[in-house]
């Protein structure tokens, strides 16, 4: 635990490369509260504290996560225009609920 690879024939749920409590997943490698961990090293998010940064020991997390993905199938900007909350429901809803569609941002769009 602590070493940023989930070893789940260890019981690991989730390793964040540190075995601090607070952050989302617990110094024993595990989920905190209602924290969803991903990747390794793990990435813990709570649904209920949104887009909203979150205090851990004292300091504030303002970090974010940050994604690229190239979506094809549209044939303009105005089309996928058009779609763009579809587009972010679905990118929300393939993340499992870890983030909701308001905080899935589509900031460039080319063609």
């Amino acid at each position: 635990c602590g070493d940023g690879r989930v070893q789940a024939s260890r019981g690991e749920l989730c390793d964040d490369m540190n075995l601090n409590f607070g952050d989302g997943c617990s110094g024993r490698c595990a989920p905190e509260g209602d924290f969803r961990c991903f990747g390794e090293p793990s990435f813990c998010v709570s649904p209920t504290l949104g887009n909203s940064p979150s205090v851990t020991n004292g300091e504030l997390l303002t970090q974010g996560v940050r994604a690229s993905l190239r979506i094809t199938g549209f044939e303009s900007k105005p089309q996928f225009l058009t779609y763009r909350a579809d587009v972010q429901r679905s990118i929300a809803f393939a993340l499992g609920g870890a983030v909701s569609q308001d905080n899935v941002i589509i900031y460039h769009v080319c063609f």
